[in-house]
């Protein structure tokens, strides 16, 4: 049983560095008060209560920078163990005082009308916050259901704040004792946003669509919105309040914050107006005094009279299975208010500017309110990069208090971000279980975000300071400021029964910007090192060379790849493999001349073409009219670097293969158009000229240029391409057997007959294959009547632990290359939903035995006649990676009636 509080735990100094042991106040969790008296006796108490955060004495310069700020505790804590973390608050805004919940957590709501704990004392009753000027909801209804959602957590100190902002608002003592109470007193509204309030604090694993749609009979989308983003924030201050141990304000309390509602507002004004100011110790109305909350968990009685102990009451997690299919539901399930559109999300939160691809359903929710979307977008993206506590453990809190709360959206973006860390599926789960193989550190810091997700005060001051003991007070501060963030994220998320996004989200802009030196992100190709670029050879590197020496045959094209890489090249379409590997096709302009020219005079008219009009138009490469050898030429390789070439790879920002509307307009304004509302030819002139061998030669390294000891273990490992040079022209192709991502087996052989057959190999971390995904689907949406296609997805060509490209980076794609089957078919499925392909993907299994056998590695095409045989390969890729090559092949061969 729980200890009666006795004042010899009292302290009376907020700089306190110590700890609160065991047996002190009531074993660091607060027991939750059943009655009004007893709530006020609690309230009061929270003043002297002992603090849990140790903090270093101050220095001069601490001091004079903290300002008149030096002796509170939160500040100080926010000071030595936040600094550079907390997004920047408005300072016409009251979030910046002393008392607001700190990076934490507020998740952006700081900002967000009344709703962030206490004021600047000096401010009117803490009403001065700055609003979104689309907040249309009564502020006195935003104050009550704080109370609520503090009442539930047992947040002691929140609800001492809002009872004073009650007061001061004109509410009566009994009608705030009402809202612990009856509800009915109110109108069918606020009954309404109470009981939401209720369930979205304590039971948001509950969450449906009737809970949304009971609230759109008295309130519209955006005053719900509105709402949930309020509780979102009350829900993070009171995690932060409660996890830290705040004292109350020493003169909090009855008519504290009077001065903030209407001057003459007639509810029982009279009654309370003589009620003392900073204290919470007011008598209590003879039919409150022994009225027992109704809106509390209650659990067994304490040892204090009128309490009960606080818990939570969380189910235990379900198996793998069922997450497994709540994800696979959350995928193709609808918003619960409709989502603001890219353009709109990109003009009502200027944040976006920094990130590319199709916008998160989160940040599409948030655009519905400009100020406070756009305040809680920088807050939210400031818990994710900012601090000290790496990259894995935040997705490991992610997870665990995504489980915790059933947030699908929320649990389904912490999956790929510990997948893109290089976590397996078995290593993601393990999270939900006993923690065993983690370490003593990570337990600690896992306790933590577990017990003060579920809810406030069921986190312990034992359990505090075991996490200080394990891993420091910084970074017990930084997990507890970061579980707040992710309790609203959740709340959020969830309440509107998000989707997930496609490829898993988006991801921030890598710094580095997109230039015309370089649109893919790695070095120009064919430039030579610098001295700065020379470098040695690892020994790992050496016995690459000597293995691949011993087992390849000396002409093939894998050792000219070796030898070019050995002698610095930088793997133009001339060095190495690029150099000897060309296309191999049945129906190039001799076959063309002798087929269809019937005048012999080196051309040939639609006329004399036997095929249909649409398909002479697509032989047709630059639209003259007459087929002539020069559109049969690919002599130029994929990559050349023309100003349209430039211009498309620019624009597409989400590194898609395709160009949106949206896209051109952002590089219309990216180029200089918002200044005047249009482009001179001189904006134009020079912006998408390819760079000049001098101005590649003499460019500075950059940070994803592989040595020569990354590029041979690309080679071994057949990320550069395979080893293997694959089946030639009208050989007989190869036989396999892949499953499609639905699980559907196919089989080559049995594919053949009546149809030819398209084989496109490719992978995600390839830019040059994303950069086709338009025209490999225009040629699906083109052909599919007449052909089978199946895409075969192979080996990353640059996957994190590889050869890196910043590329990657700005399209939000890191991931390391995949050790199990089961993984590379999750990238696979991520890479069709971001490229937005329908055609059939074949995933390759690790042992990359069919990209080895078709040489399908990075990227590669085949066409395969109805008798099996091979009628066009491409040369390797990227250089060689020509989709509509392949389509003059596929096209004569429909066409060719032997």
């Amino acid at each position: 049983m729980r200890k009666k509080l006795s004042p010899c735990f009292f302290i009376a100094t907020l700089g306190f560095v110590g700890f609160v042991r065991a047996q002190d106040a009531l074993e660091g969790i607060r027991p939750t008060p059943l009655t009004r008296p007893e709530l006020k006796r609690l309230l009061e108490d929270v003043k002297v209560r002992v603090p849990r955060i140790p903090l270093p004495e101050l220095t001069d310069g601490d001091r004079a920078k903290l300002g008149t700020q030096a002796d509170s505790y939160e500040s100080r804590v926010k000071y030595h163990y936040l600094n550079g973390i907390e997004p920047v608050r408005n300072t016409n805004s009251n979030a910046a005082n002393s008392n607001a919940p700190g990076a934490p957590g507020s998740a952006g709501v700081a900002n967000t009308a009344n709703i962030g704990g206490a004021s600047n004392r000096d401010r009117s009753a803490g009403f001065s916050r700055l609003q979104d000027p689309l907040f249309t909801l009564d502020n006195a209804l935003k104050v009550e259901l704080f109370w609520i959602v503090s009442r539930v957590n047992n947040c002691q100190y929140c609800i001492g704040h809002q009872e004073s902002k009650l007061l001061g608002l004109g509410r009566s003592e009994d009608q705030i004792a009402l809202l612990d109470s009856d509800w009915k007193q109110f109108d069918v509204a606020s009954q309404t946003a109470f009981a939401f309030a209720k369930k979205f604090t304590l039971e948001p694993h509950l969450f449906s669509d009737a809970d949304i749609a009971g609230l759109q009979v008295h309130f519209t989308d955006d005053q719900i919105l509105e709402m949930v983003l309020s509780m979102a924030g009350n829900n993070s201050i009171n995690r932060w309040k409660e996890a830290i141990a705040v004292p109350q304000n020493k003169d909090e309390g009855g008519f504290s914050r009077v001065g903030g509602g209407p001057a003459n507002n007639p509810i029982e004004q009279s009654a309370d107006a003589q009620r003392p100011r900073g204290s919470y110790l007011t008598p209590t109305s003879p039919a409150f005094e022994k009225t027992v909350s109704k809106i509390v968990v209650l659990s067994e009685t304490s040892d204090v009279p009128n309490t009960c102990a606080t818990v939570s009451r969380r189910p235990a997690l379900e198996s793998r299975d069922f997450v497994e299919k709540m994800l696979l539901e959350c995928k193709t399930r609808k918003p619960r208010i409709p989502l603001m559109d890219e353009l709109k999300t990109r003009e009502n939160i200027p944040g976006t500017a920094s990130m590319v691809g199709q916008l998160p359903n989160w940040v599409r929710l948030l655009a519905r309110f400009p100020t406070a979307g756009s305040s809680r977008f920088d807050s939210i993206l400031a818990s994710e990069d900012k601090g000290d506590i790496s990259p894995l453990l935040k997705a490991q809190l992610s997870w665990i208090l995504a489980r915790q709360d059933r947030a699908w959206y929320a649990l389904a973006r912490a999956r790929d971000r510990l997948s893109s860390l290089d976590q397996s599926t078995e290593q993601i789960f393990a999270l939900d279980g006993d923690w065993g193989s983690f370490s003593a550190r990570e337990q600690a810091l896992f306790r933590i975000a577990k017990n003060l997700g579920n809810a406030p005060v069921v986190l312990s001051a034992t359990e505090v300071k075991e996490g200080i003991e394990a891993a420091g007070a910084r970074d017990v501060v930084q997990v507890i400021s970061f579980t707040t963030s992710r309790a609203a994220f959740n709340r959020i998320t969830e309440a509107f029964g998000l989707p997930l996004d496609p490829a898993g989200g988006l991801k921030k802009v890598d710094p580095i910007p997109v230039t015309r030196d370089n649109v893919f992100g790695g070095p120009p190709p064919g430039t030579k090192p610098t001295d700065a670029q020379e470098d040695d050879l690892t020994p790992a590197a050496e016995a690459i060379v000597q293995e691949l020496r011993a087992s390849l045959p000396k002409d093939s094209e894998a050792i000219a790849m070796l030898e070019g890489i050995l002698d610095g090249s930088r793997l133009s379409a001339e060095d190495g493999w690029f150099k000897l590997s060309k296309a191999q096709n049945r129906f190039g302009w001799n076959h063309v001349r002798k087929r269809f020219d019937t005048d012999q005079n080196d051309k040939v008219t639609a006329t004399e073409f036997t095929g249909g009009k649409v398909d002479f138009s697509r032989l047709d490469r630059n639209d003259d009219g007459q087929l002539t050898e020069s559109d049969f030429d690919w002599s130029k390789h994929s990559l050349t670097a023309t100003p349209g070439f430039m211009m498309f790879l620019l624009a597409d920002r989400d590194a898609n293969g395709k160009l949106t509307r949206e896209e051109f307009l952002n590089l219309f304004k990216e180029l200089g158009a918002d200044e005047d509302g249009y482009l001179a030819i001189d904006d134009l002139r020079e912006k998408f000229l390819p760079p000049t061998p001098s101005e590649s030669v003499k460019s500075a390294k950059r940070p994803d240029e592989p040595s020569r000891s990354t590029l041979l273990a690309g080679l071994k490992n057949q990320e550069l391409g395979s080893l293997q040079p694959g089946p030639s022209l009208d050989e007989q192709s190869p036989d396999f057997t892949l499953t499609t991502l639905d699980g559907q087996s196919v089989t080559l052989s049995k594919e053949i007959g009546e149809k030819p057959i398209v084989l496109i190999f490719g992978n995600f971390t390839c830019g040059p294959f994303r950069s086709q995904a338009g025209n490999i689907e225009k040629l699906y949406e083109r052909y599919q009547d007449r052909a089978k296609f199946f895409l075969v997805y192979v080996r990353e060509a640059h996957p994190s632990d590889g050869w890196w490209m910043t590329s990657n980076q700005r399209a939000g794609i890191d991931l390391s290359q995949p050790k199990m089957d089961s993984e590379r078919r999750l990238i696979a499925r991520t890479c069709q939903k971001h490229l937005d392909i329908d055609i059939p993907f074949l995933v390759d299994g690790v042992d990359d035995a069919v990209g080895s056998l078709y040489s399908g590695m990075p990227n590669r095409l085949y066409l395969i006649d109805q008798t099996g045989r091979i009628a066009f390969k491409n040369g390797r890729g990227p250089f060689g990676f020509h989709p509509r090559q392949l389509e003059q092949s596929l096209v004569l061969l429909l066409n060719d009636k032997k």
